[in-house]
């Protein structure tokens, strides 16, 4: 391959056995004379049912070019593998949905006479009009034309019938061996057709956004693997099991909802019940959809079609697709969420005649009551509110995607993408606590920018937050260093609110996991544990404490005390070696309390801080220890 064209558009070739796959043993499995006397190996059995079902479905559905070679001896073997083309086409096609294209067809005339046309497209005119009487003459080729036919599709060629199964079809000769100039020349057209319809095919994935990764493509490729070993008759759906490669976090539906009743219950406080549905879907619905799109965004490098096609479940807006909601994990998630929330947030609006009405609510109903718990009447649970939501929701949810989905692909790069996606869900994020100032987020594990990650820091406003919202939230805050972070305020709140004591961080590259210090207690009074830590500090240049090597610190026991020193004492190590003994001896022999004694070495506010555990277990085993 020119080095030119190998840049960015790698090729890879895979070689398979035809169709006649599995019909001979592989040459490593050739015995001796007398094994054929015996029963044939299960693993030949297994081998040959692979070849012959199972890698014909992967190399159709997931190859770009596809490439037959065929003898020219004869215009009925060349009728015959045009008829295995067919059905092997059949078999693959409806063994997928949702697949991110059809492969191109070129083959290959192979052994052609010297007088031959080696013009590819005057060979594909000459064959395609040879082979014209295949689609009466063959039973399963006119079958297969018919079945297209009463669906619509309009079939009068031998080339309509292939485009329906392949996204292009060509056709190139190539001479006997004794013919090597011409043989060096048609091979370089081979070379030409395949790199162009793989370009082609890169570029129309690359398109409608379903050009995979290469960590991606090797979870995916084993994904349908496993599929068609187990699942020999369900279809392999490419975009249900693109998504699961990357799905939304398993609390995303409880978080979803959690915000949409703590949304409702602030509006239905303070405003007009009237306009409560408009109020809460102009808020939530924005926010929801950044949410989806903003977690897209941070699972996939390139995202598996427009937002709208995958919460709905299509990624090809020009075929029809039959995907039922219970495989798309976002689909099924906001659904939840939705009927979670409305389930416990609405109550049933049944009047009887004297004008009691009706408190309860969907998820608990059984017959309607008062508030005094009087039953006022039966029937089932109604609500006009609920209507009014469904509505509302449905259609603003849907146009709020599609309008996502354009200002985000009128973007240029990649990262500008990514950039325009995070303004997006900020600007609804901000909105959601501007238009709901009451609002309280009941989980503080959960993080108040995205909803649906954890939370890795707490901000001074007492809103959690998650290390990749921080990190888009955070400006650089040295121009020596851009890992150094800070964040001076959030912006979650009207006005936005200040910190006297600005959030410094490094931000590190997202593999790197945190790293602890465990430190245990010992019979050293702490001497081994600091003499270790003394060599460490050394290793590592001496300069740095060795506390800014860790993001975590504790211990139990000696270990415990220490690592209130390091961590919050600021001591060095040589200092620990010091204080260290003294504070263990106050604790063990001089009869103070470990509160006392922490108090004494590092001051009040620290004694007064939870320290995780039994206070009381923790004096005891002290005593125990040094009694």
């Amino acid at each position: 391959m020119d080095e030119n064209e190998a840049v960015g558009r790698r090729l890879l070739y895979a070689d398979c056995e035809g169709f006649g796959a599995g019909t001979q043993r592989p040459t490593s499995h050739h015995g001796r004379r007398w094994d054929s006397w015996g029963r044939p190996l299960p693993a030949v059995e297994k081998r040959q049912d692979a070849v012959r079902y199972l890698f014909p479905k992967l190399l159709y559905n997931f190859s770009d070019v596809v490439i037959n070679v065929m003898q020219s001896h004869s215009v009925r073997q060349i009728d015959d593998s045009i008829v295995e083309l067919f059905e092997w086409a059949e078999v693959s096609h409806v063994s997928a949905t949702n697949r991110f294209g059809l492969p191109h067809l070129i083959i290959v005339i192979n052994q052609s006479d010297d007088d031959s046309n080696w013009n590819p497209i005057a060979t594909g005119q000459q064959i395609l009009n040879e082979q014209q009487r295949i689609l009466e003459g063959y039973y399963q080729v006119k079958a297969m034309a018919g079945r297209f036919r009463r669906v619509g599709i309009e079939i009068n060629t031998l080339e309509d019938l292939l485009l329906t199964s392949y996204a292009s079809v060509q056709f190139i000769r190539l001479p006997q061996r004794q013919s090597v100039f011409c043989l060096s020349t048609q091979l370089s057209k081979l070379h030409s057709m395949i790199y162009q319809l793989s370009s082609q095919s890169l570029d129309e994935k690359l398109h409608r956004r379903m050009l995979l990764s290469a960590p991606n493509m090797d979870e995916f490729f084993r994904l349908a693997f496993d599929h068609y070993s187990n699942n020999v008759k369900e279809p392999f759906d490419f975009s249900a099991q693109l998504i699961s490669l990357r799905a939304p976090p398993a609390k995303m539906a409880a978080r979803l909802s959690e915000l949409m009743m703590a949304t409702y219950k602030a509006l239905e406080t303070n405003g007009d019940r009237n306009s409560i549905v408009s109020r809460c879907c102009a808020v939530v619905t924005p926010l929801v959809c950044s949410v989806m799109a903003l977690d897209a965004a941070w699972s996939f490098e390139n995202l598996p079609g427009r937002r709208v096609d995958i919460f709905c479940g299509e990624t090809d807006q020009t075929t029809q697709s039959s995907w039922g909601s219970n495989k798309n994990p976002f689909k099924v998630q906001v659904i939840e969420a939705f009927e979670l929330f409305t389930s416990v947030s609405l109550k049933c609006e049944f009047q009887d005649a004297s004008g009691r009405q009706c408190v309860n609510k969907n998820a608990t109903y059984q017959c309607h009551q008062n508030s005094q718990g009087v039953v006022i009447g039966k029937g089932s649970y109604e609500s006009q509110l609920f209507d009014e939501l469904m509505v509302q929701w449905d259609n603003g949810f849907h146009s709020r995607l599609e309008a996502i989905d354009q200002e985000i692909d009128s973007q240029g790069t990649l990262q500008a993408m990514r950039n325009a996606t995070w303004r997006i869900h900020r600007s609804a994020v901000e909105a959601l606590y501007s238009t709901v100032k009451t609002l309280e987020i009941p989980d503080l594990m959960v993080c108040a920018w995205c909803f649906c990650n954890v939370s890795s820091e707490l901000l001074a406003c007492g809103h959690g937050i998650c290390n990749a919202c921080l990190a888009e939230i955070a400006i650089p805050a040295s121009e020596i260093d851009q890992r150094l972070r800070v964040v001076h305020s959030c912006d979650l709140h009207d006005p936005p609110c200040l910190f006297d004591s600005p959030l410094h961080f490094f931000q590190l590259p997202v593999h790197i996991g945190r790293r602890i210090l465990s430190l245990d207690g010992d019979t050293g009074h702490g001497v081994i544990q600091t003499s270790s830590l003394k060599d460490i500090e050394n290793r590592m240049g001496g300069e740095i404490p060795i506390r800014h090597f860790f993001n975590l610190i504790g211990g139990s026991g000696t270990g415990g005390l220490l690592a209130i020193g390091i961590g919050i004492g600021e001591w060095d190590v040589d200092k620990s070696a010091n204080h260290l003994p003294s504070l263990v001896r106050a604790i063990g022999y001089m009869g103070s309390t470990l509160k006392e004694a922490i108090s004494s070495a590092f001051g009040e506010d620290v004694a007064s801080q939870r320290i995780i555990g039994s206070r009381v277990q923790q004096e005891t085993n002290f005593a125990n220890f040094h009694g």
